[in-house]
């Protein structure tokens, strides 16, 4: 190296005295963290600000879902009720018509699975029963408050919904019905299944399974007197009136949030008053363990940036914290947001969301299964483009700033038409400024289809009852009549006329035997066999129904398609379902006109095969449609109207469902559902 090299002038020029470096990296370094502390602090209010949002969300969907498991029970119970009052119906006109004795009671009760029938004169005694057995109740009166009530005028019919069961073993459901003749019916059923339903549906089911989400530590019930209904592990938690934090929510019965410790453990808490009879508390706890370590992690970094900033005075150092913090502020954001967003994403129900200017926002994937659409290609289109069939019920969302309930509607999908129950909810801000419009959508298409299925099946059981006991009181006169028209015919001559006196004879024996044949009718439907089901072939059942009306499909000019393949084996009396096949595929010929074609078709599901006979003719109106499985209604002009009843009948032994769509002048379905051999 040159001796002579010398450091450059420019070096001292940039020299600076310690007395201003010190002070000017300890006012950074102060400054700094000043700055960083106010980041903390705005950070930390910013995710309670997250915490207490999406506590207030889980409160919504646990006040959604205690509503719908409400309205889902009150429905059982309507159903049932309008099914004992039906049967209480039928036997009062029985009764009345003088067509009811004891003994069938036994029986009625048995096949249409009711616990006790009792009939009660207009003074409470019991005059007959289903059950005449020994002990306390077994010839009991009526209630004097049962006869007082089914005297007042107007009260024809009572639900006494839900009474213990004599001796307290058990629960019933009961209806009464005034009888003509004076007194009361009382029909019940034990109501064990019911409860149990109840149970399974109830806040406390709910609770538990939100409560095992990853982040809510408990959820909690509680009243004055102590807990109701609590998450696993709960062993003890505060009770209201030690907390003067839980009375005074409880006395404004307004939300509010806290930090709080339990078993050693800190957690954020929302209070919620819950809406009941009496006063209640709902407490939601979530884990604040990432916001801990969140604010640990913040506070060691400006620890570490103040070192190196009075090291290095960089003032690099303050972007790299804020960098980081920000880092650890979004991962945090993003954890909070999956407790609710993976709650949103997996509910049975479909849920679907708008901005105050119309635009989508958020779609979970039962939505998607629903409406056939992708969530990430809808995302921030009109909901005309996304979802047209719902856009209206969201757009009077937004236009009316109110939530609705629309308890039954039918929506046009790429899947179909579907009957939905849909709740209609807004979010405001804190300037009562529309955020949020959601809909919440819940399909009733299976529940509907199974409710009509069962109403039908009960109409044909108590209309094949009434039928057996016409059928047996008309047929002994009819056999007297049949006999003496044939001594009329073979023993007597007229002395003129002989002719037209022998023809008049021969007509009403040969009337006499058609209504015979009707009766007998009757009493085949009244007390149909039961089905011996054996593992069937339903694709050679189906060929061999094809085979059979094809023959006189060509001579009419109809075609028959074919379209079931590869179908599972199923449990069936192959005889009885072959009849239902054939007497649809004579119903769906009788419908076409020459140029009209009938199809076969048939679809694998999960754990049932779907059978479809269509045709292109005729067609039936809507007026139609909700006749046609009554018996012996009939459009054909030499038709019994017995058919689609016997078929109704062939399915529903078959544990299946039956439904038919058509359109006047387009055709008729007729759609068969049937479990799969296990």
């Amino acid at each position: 190296m040159d001796s002579s090299f010398k450091t450059p002038s420019i070096n001292k020029k940039f020299q600076l005295d310690a007395k201003i470096v010190i002070p000017m990296t300890l006012l950074l370094a102060f400054i700094l963290i000043i700055s960083a502390v106010l980041d903390i602090f705005g950070s930390r209010h910013e995710m309670f600000h997250i915490l207490e949002e999406q506590s207030r969300a889980l409160l919504t969907a646990l006040e959604k879902g205690s509503h719908n498991a409400l309205q889902s029970w009150d429905m059982v119970q309507t159903m049932e009720a309008q099914r004992l009052l039906d049967n209480a119906r039928l036997l009062e006109r029985l009764d009345f018509a003088g067509l009811l004795r004891e003994s069938d009671l036994t029986a009625i009760a048995e096949k249409n699975n009711i616990f006790r029938i009792n009939f009660y004169n207009s003074d409470g005694e019991k005059e007959f029963t289903s059950f005449r057995g020994f002990g306390y109740g077994a010839n009991k009166n009526a209630p004097a408050d049962l006869m007082l009530a089914i005297k007042q005028q107007g009260n024809d019919e009572l639900i006494l919904g839900f009474r213990s069961g004599r001796l307290g073993t058990g629960q019933r459901f009961a209806v009464a019905k005034r009888r003509r003749k004076g007194g009361v019916i009382v029909l019940n059923v034990n109501s064990d299944d019911m409860l149990e339903f109840r149970k399974s549906i109830g806040l406390g089911r709910l609770i538990r399974d939100i409560g095992e989400n990853k982040g809510i530590e408990y959820i909690v019930l509680q009243n004055l007197a102590g807990v109701l209904i609590a998450t696993a592990e709960m062993d003890s938690i505060s009770s209201i009136p030690s907390d003067k934090f839980l009375s005074g929510t409880l006395e404004s019965n307004q939300p509010a949030t806290r930090f709080t410790s339990r078993n050693g453990r800190k957690y954020f808490e929302i209070v919620y008053p819950f809406e009941t009879k009496e006063k209640q508390l709902l407490r939601i706890g979530l884990n604040i363990s990432h916001l801990k370590q969140a604010q640990k992690s913040a506070m060691l970094r400006i620890v570490l940036s103040s070192l190196l900033l009075l090291i290095f005075g960089g003032v690099a150092a303050n972007w790299i914290i804020s960098a980081r913090h920000v880092k650890s502020l979004q991962e945090a954001y993003q954890r909070i947001q999956t407790y609710t967003g993976s709650i949103l994403a997996n509910m049975t129900d479909a849920v679907i969301a708008v901005n105050g200017r119309g635009k989508i926002t958020l779609i979970n994937h039962a939505a998607e299964r629903l409406f056939n659409i992708s969530a990430a290609n809808s995302y921030g289109k009109e909901c005309t483009q996304a979802v047209s069939a719902l856009c209206p019920y969201l757009q009077t969302g937004l236009k009316d700033r109110a939530s609705s309930i629309y308890h039954q509607e039918n929506l046009s999908t790429p899947n179909g038409e579907v009957n939905v129950f849909i709740s209609v909810n807004i979010v405001k801000n804190n300037n009562g400024e529309i955020e949020a419009v959601f809909a919440v959508i819940r399909d009733l298409t299976e529940q509907t289809r199974l409710e009509e299925n069962l109403k039908r099946r009960d109409q044909i059981t108590a209309m094949g009852h009434l039928a057996s006991g016409v059928a047996h009181e008309i047929r002994n006169p009819l056999n007297a009549i049949s006999m003496i028209a044939q001594r009329f015919k073979n023993e007597f001559t007229p002395q003129k006329d002989e002719q037209e006196y022998g023809q008049m004879a021969e007509t009403i024996v040969e009337e006499t035997r058609r209504i015979n044949d009707i009766i007998r009718q009757f009493l085949q439907f009244a007390r149909p066999s039961q089905p011996v089901k054996n593992t069937v072939d339903l694709e050679k059942l189906i060929d061999t129904a094809a085979t059979l009306i094809r023959q006189p499909a060509e001579a009419k000019g109809v075609d028959i398609f074919q379209n079931c393949r590869n179908l599972p084996p199923i449990l069936a009396d192959a005889d009885k379902l072959q009849q239902a096949f054939l007497n649809l595929a004579q119903n769906a010929l009788d419908a076409c006109n020459r140029g009209d074609s009938m199809t076969f078709s048939c679809q694998k599901l999960d754990k049932t095969v779907r059978i479809k006979i269509s045709d292109t003719g005729n067609g039936m109106s809507e007026k139609e449609l909700t006749k046609i499985f009554n018996l012996y209604y009939t459009t054909k002009e030499h038709g019994t109207g017995i058919g689609l009843s016997v078929v109704q009948q062939i399915i529903s032994l078959h544990d299946g469902t039956i439904q038919v769509q058509s359109r006047p002048g387009k055709g008729t379905d007729f759609i068969i559902t049937l479990p799969v051999a296990m």
